[in-house]
């Protein structure tokens, strides 16, 4: 069995059945803590626990009471940990204030002031300031439709503020209403807090949009990815490539200087196994979805270049520590040029294998041929070193283990490298000392004993550890009330902990238990002997009592590979209990969006946990366990028929009564298709067929009307619109039933639901604002924002006004009218692309001419969106933008380079600004 595996699973183990009692929580010392609503509890809890709310001077938390800008503030300040470096100046403000500090750190990213110069610090914190102060703290991207809030077009500057919280379920109203000038309560504020903590800290795993894939060297490629990712969803990344390529580590490429910023972007580093040298790669999969189009990336072929100051021996005949001048990562076997010199013979040796150290200054370089029993020189890279492995070095370290009188001498004479020992304990050299003449022979004897000697002290030491662990497991059984059973608890946990230790020692995952810590630790085991173990619920406080169930059924004597059996036991429990924990957690704070997600996730989880249980061993906890997930199926299959029940009942009389029941059918249906095959699910399924036929029939007037209309030619949309007005869209524009169906005739849909007719004039509606801005009517951002796409949200509000208008330019020229929101999307990334490269050869520009053909090129654009009515004066003798425009920008872009933290451009309204210099 795995040395290794033992000791990662017994620190589970460990930390679950730990007789170590944690600190008391910080909530429990708040007086009123009891009267925090139900809704605010473990928000409050948490925030009191991590010292980020304290109470007032007498102890108490006051959740009904309202929040002030200050407090507001320490809270920010306490949870991102900020540092009083702000550069907001207050007149209300000052250093002696208690809240000083917070002001300043949480301003002005943060917290603005009120225009005047005051920060108004006493003034009570409304909930749309709430809303906006903590999605710009925690930096949260997305944007939420609010129309099912009542006040939703009350919303003035906080709307956007207000669409991101609510799609980060920062916020989810107070009785259908946003509330926003309400000021905000003390338990209000904590949960939106927690809620931000949580949101931020949840990885998004997406499909990423790839804009490049690059190979640095045979190991290590960059992926550029647009918008910009968290760590969480930076790790949660996975690539695939064909030829299969396998990768091991993917990171954050540290912050540089880009060559386009115009778009925001995440750069990732991959480690990959060794690439083939001239060979194609391509990524075709990321987050296990299919890339539309496969991006390929060349595998590198130059060397890396790298100087060699030193060659050292290490503790073996076949290995040489290889010193590089500066740090050099990603080197292979590959890189180094070794050959070897004995009796003035030259050959060149083959490297197997090289690792580096943690600053990869040193590479330790494995040659394929051991050089035992030779003398001679080695040259790596040229640079030479002499070594002698040979006969009389042998003999020269055999004397010196004879002759060693102390253990640093013992250990000396055993870690020349001719004698081949790989890490030499050092904790056994006074028995290595002490046995010296079992080792004083030749090589093979010396490394044979030492292994044997070292297995058979390790051994003995697990050997030890098992047998109290036996005794603890006798002491379990034979204990007769509570105290005894306490105690042998007690003593199980710590010989486990022992013998984790005594396999790794350099980490141990648990302390010495002392009396009172275990007293604590195990109080809620009260029971006695066998109705200790019939009663002894799955949960952590009794894993102790778990363990030692499962080891008191071994048959014959307790073995190590039979203490790791009981741990992998309990950590399967464990992971059983905690999946379906978490998926009832979720459920319970589904919204309405994600509350079909959630009840499917539940119903896998249980079944995972069912399948778990039946392929585990008979043992303590299962009984529980078992309750546990029964009692969830029966609460699921509860929740499905009373669903049904009630769908069965709905009348399909009107469009209204129709749209309804097809609401609730896309609700149940894939609950009732997450469920296994059962006499349940067999019923379920006939009742839904028999509403889906019902639901059918029903429509089929109402959908042939809209496809008749739709396949009728010419302009027909005022009849399309009555049809559509029956199918229940509600005022549906001809515009918007003229973009339906262009939609419909050129993908050639015929309508089967009502849903599908719902879902397509949905598109339409985004799409038609877009055509109408396009001939004029309207705002060709507001129309894109609409979309919510977000490779063009998160380009941010100051890039999306310049890509806008390139849209616009692009798609004007080309007299498009779009029929659905993929073609507005691919015109949106083709501008987005468009304006990268207008961007990026501006910062390219090395010289006044270069400056003016990149102007010159973004001479239309600026004339619309960056109010530069002069961008098109021309040069009398070149005919482009004037040489002093380009020169007045070329300065300000060398400014840009030349200063402490190089940089560019970031927009083309930054580079169009330059033209006319600063007064």
């Amino acid at each position: 069995m795995s040395k290794n595996k033992f000791f990662a699973t017994t620190a589970t183990a460990a930390l679950v059945a730990s007789a170590i009692v944690p600190a008391a929580a910080s909530a429990a010392d708040l007086k009123d803590f009891d009267s925090v609503p139900s809704y605010a509890k473990e928000a409050v809890k948490f925030l009191a626990d991590n010292d980020f709310v304290q109470g007032d001077n007498d102890g108490n938390f006051k959740p009904a009471s309202t929040l002030m800008r200050a407090q507001a503030a320490e809270i920010i300040a306490k949870v991102l940990d900020l540092k009083a470096d702000g550069t907001e100046d207050f007149s209300d403000v000052e250093s002696k204030d208690w809240f000083y500090k917070a002001v300043v750190a949480t301003s002005p990213e943060i917290f603005e002031g009120n225009g005047q110069g005051q920060f108004n610090p006493l003034q009570q914190l409304t909930r749309q300031e709430a809303a906006q102060i903590i999605v710009k703290a925690f930096d949260l991207k997305g944007s939420a439709d609010l129309t099912n809030f009542a006040d939703a077009k009350e919303l003035t500057w906080a709307k956007a503020s207000f669409e991101t919280a609510v799609a980060n379920d920062v916020i989810k109203g107070k009785d259908g209403k946003l509330a926003p000038t309400d000021n905000i309560s003390n338990a209000e504020f904590a949960v939106m807090i927690k809620r931000a903590i949580d949101a931020a800290e949840a990885p998004v795993v997406e499909v990423p949009e790839v804009t490049s894939v690059s190979a640095i060297d045979a190991t290590t490629m960059e992926v550029t990815i647009a918008g910009e990712l968290t760590d969480e969803q930076i790790a949660a990344l996975t690539f695939e490539f064909d030829p299969s390529l396998e990768v091991t580590k993917v990171e954050r490429k540290a912050a540089e200087v880009q060559t386009f910023a115009a778009t925001t972007s995440t750069t990732v580093v991959l480690t990959t196994e060794e690439q083939d040298a001239d060979s194609t790669y391509n990524l075709v999969a990321v987050n296990g979805t299919e890339l539309e189009t496969a991006v390929e990336v060349q595998a590198p072929v130059a060397p890396v270049e790298f100087e060699v100051v030193s060659v050292s021996a290490v503790d073996n005949t076949k290995s040489f520590n290889v010193t590089l001048e500066e740090a050099t990562e990603g080197l292979t076997a590959k890189d180094f040029e070794v050959e070897v010199t004995v009796d003035e013979e030259t050959t060149t040796a083959k490297v197997v294998k090289v690792t580096a150290n943690e600053d990869n200054t040193v590479y330790t370089v494995e040659l394929e041929n051991d050089l035992y029993l030779t003398k001679g020189s080695v040259s790596i890279n040229g640079v030479e070193k002499e070594f002698d492995y040979s006969e009389t070095a042998e003999e020269t370290a055999i004397s010196s283990i004879r002759s060693a009188i102390d253990n640093d001498q013992v250990l000396a004479a055993l870690n020349a490298p001719v004698l081949s020992l790989v890490d030499v304990n050092e904790d056994l050299a006074a028995n290595y000392l002490a046995n010296k003449a079992n080792f004083a022979k030749d090589r093979a004897e010396v490394q044979k004993n030492i292994v044997d000697y070292t297995n058979a002290k390790f051994a003995e030491t697990v050997a030890e550890g098992v047998a109290d662990v036996a005794e603890a497991v006798k002491a379990y059984d034979s204990a007769i009330n509570a105290t005894e059973l306490k105690t042998s608890l007690i003593e199980l946990d710590v010989a486990i902990n022992a013998l984790s230790a005594s396999i790794e020692d350099e980490a141990r995952f648990t302390e010495a238990v002392d009396s009172e810590d275990t007293d604590a630790a195990f109080k809620p085991v009260s029971y006695t002997g066998e109705e200790a173990q019939e009663k002894a619920v799955f949960e952590g406080k009794t894993a102790g009592l778990i363990l030692a169930d499962f080891l008191s059924n071994v048959n014959g004597s307790l073995e190590l590979s039979d203490i790791q059996d009981a741990i992998d036991y309990l950590n399967e429990l464990l992971s059983v209990d905690n999946d379906i924990e978490k998926a009832i957690t979720a459920f319970e704070a589904a919204t309405e969006e994600d509350l079909v997600e959630k009840s499917v996730a539940v119903i896998g989880e249980y079944y995972n946990g069912v399948d778990a249980v039946k392929a585990m061993v008979a043992g303590a906890g299962q009984e529980a366990l078992e309750t546990k997930l029964e009692g969830t199926y029966t609460a699921i299959t509860a929740e499905i028929e009373g669903q049904l029940t009630n769908l069965n009942g709905l009348s399909v009389d009107n469009i209204a009564d129709i749209k309804t029941a097809q609401e609730t059918f896309d609700d149940v249906q894939p609950l009732v298709n997450a469920l296994r095959s059962s006499d349940e699910k067999t019923e379920f399924v006939k009742t839904l067929t028999a509403v889906k036929e019902k639901i059918a029939t029903a429509s089929k007037g109402l959908l042939d009307t809209v496809n008749a209309k739709v396949a009728e030619p010419g302009d027909q949309n005022a009849d399309l619109m009555a049809a559509l007005r029956n199918a229940g869209i509600t005022s549906p524009s001809k515009e918007e039933a003229g973009v339906f169906a262009k939609a419909a005739t050129a993908g050639k849909v015929t309508f089967t639901s009502i849903k599908e007719v719902t879902e397509a004039f949905e598109d339409a509606e985004l799409v038609a604002p877009v055509n109408a801005a396009l001939d004029g009517v309207g705002s060709t951002e507001t129309a894109l924002n609409a979309l919510e796409y977000s490779a063009f949200i998160n380009l941010g509000s100051t890039l999306r006004p310049e890509v806008a208008t390139n849209f616009y330019l692009n798609e004007v020229a080309n007299e498009t009218e779009f029929a659905t929101t993929a073609e507005v999307k691919a015109a949106v990334d083709a501008a987005i692309a468009s304006h990268k490269a207008l961007l990026a050869d501006i910062n390219a520009a090395t010289t006044i001419t270069g400056m003016q053909d990149a102007l010159q090129a973004v001479a239309d654009v600026a004339l619309q969106v960056y109010d530069k009515e002069d961008v098109n004066e021309v040069d009398p003798i070149t005919g482009k933008v004037s040489s002093d425009d380009a020169e007045n920008v070329l300065d300000a872009l060398n400014e840009l380079r030349n200063s402490k933290t190089p940089t560019q451009f970031k927009t083309i309204t930054e580079a169009v600004s330059a033209m006319t210099p600063a007064e």
